[in-house]
């Protein structure tokens, strides 16, 4: 356990003993002096309060809990298992770590600033939390935890990476709770030109559902959409689909099936394909009820044409 050891602490620890080290100290930046390892959470290091693991950074082994008396009435307890605590700066950056791992659980919890990595002004790559308007912010974020008896489970993982270069970039989002489950991966590649997405959410209720793929490419032919979504509350689920051949032509297609207050079976559809800038759609909607003379459909039919074409 230590409360912070740094860079710049050790200079003038071995300062003492090595006076040509005193003269050194000086040409570092103060960045690299503040390198080194600090508490967990320093905001609870606060004089006169009661001692909290979180003041430290801790490496510790126990087989059972373990109470350290520092005196004063000051008592920390080590708990069993294995635990890893603290936090890391390396000139200005920080990773912020906590894991414990005992016969009953494992925790991992780790957090960092965003990294960049640039050459003569040049950006390489960068790496953090999420993407907004194809550019990395905030920093990683990863969290587990998983539970035996009773069984639980908690992961959290959001991270981002962006190559300026090439107009590359790309996430991931996973959340998993007691409440629901949701996955977020997308890629860009060429500043947009290439992208694509894969998602899929759902509480365990099953009240709420949906999983898709988007921006996929086969040759020429590319998948912009392959959806499913379902909505209790509505009582409707809605496929849509939607493929392209380069700027040529393209089919998109929408389902939504359910049920109406009166229990009644209904589908509403709308099928459009465009080739060559001319576009074709059929779409429709109606119910099943019984005695099935009482079922009613609806079906209208249009065409357009548009001097623009389509493009992926």
């Amino acid at each position: 356990m230590v409360s912070e050891l740094t860079i710049g602490g050790l200079f003038d620890v071995f300062s003492d003993f090595a006076p040509g080290l005193s003269e050194v100290k000086p040409l570092l930046g103060g960045s690299i002096l503040e390198s080194g390892i600090y508490p967990y959470d320093a905001s609870k290091c606060v004089a006169g309060a009661e001692l909290d693991m979180d003041c430290f950074a801790v490496v510790s082994f126990a087989f059972i809990d373990k109470e350290l008396d520092f005196g004063n009435g000051s008592v920390v307890t080590i708990p069993s298992g294995v635990q890893l605590r603290g936090k890391l700066n390396l000139a200005g950056w920080e990773i912020q770590v906590y894991s414990k791992v005992d016969e009953r659980s494992l925790v991992a919890d780790v957090r960092m600033d965003p990294i960049a990595l640039s050459i003569g002004g040049f950006e390489l790559l960068k790496i953090g939390e999420r993407l907004e308007n194809g550019h990395v912010v905030g920093g990683a974020r990863f969290y587990m935890a998983f539970v035996a008896l009773p069984p639980q489970a908690a992961i959290d993982i959001s991270g981002a990476l962006e190559i300026p270069i090439i107009g590359a970039s790309g996430s991931v989002a996973i959340l998993l709770n007691g409440d629901e489950f949701s996955f977020d991966a997308s890629i860009s590649l060429f500043w947009g030109i290439l992208t694509s997405r894969a998602y899929a959410s759902w509480d365990w209720g099953f009240n709420k559902f949906a999983m898709g793929l988007e921006g996929i490419s086969f040759g020429i032919v590319r998948l912009d959409e392959l959806s499913f979504a379902f909505d209790k509350a509505d009582t409707r689920g809605v496929f849509k689909g939607e493929v392209s051949v380069l700027c040529i032509a393209s089919m998109s297609v929408e389902v939504g099936i359910g049920r109406s207050e009166d229990d009644a079976f209904k589908l509403d559809f709308s099928v459009s394909a465009t080739l060559l800038g001319v576009t074709a759609s059929v779409s429709g909607y109606g119910g099943v009820r019984k005695p099935l003379r009482n079922s009613e459909w609806h079906l209208s039919v249009s065409t357009s044409s548009s001097v623009a074409g389509r493009y992926p």
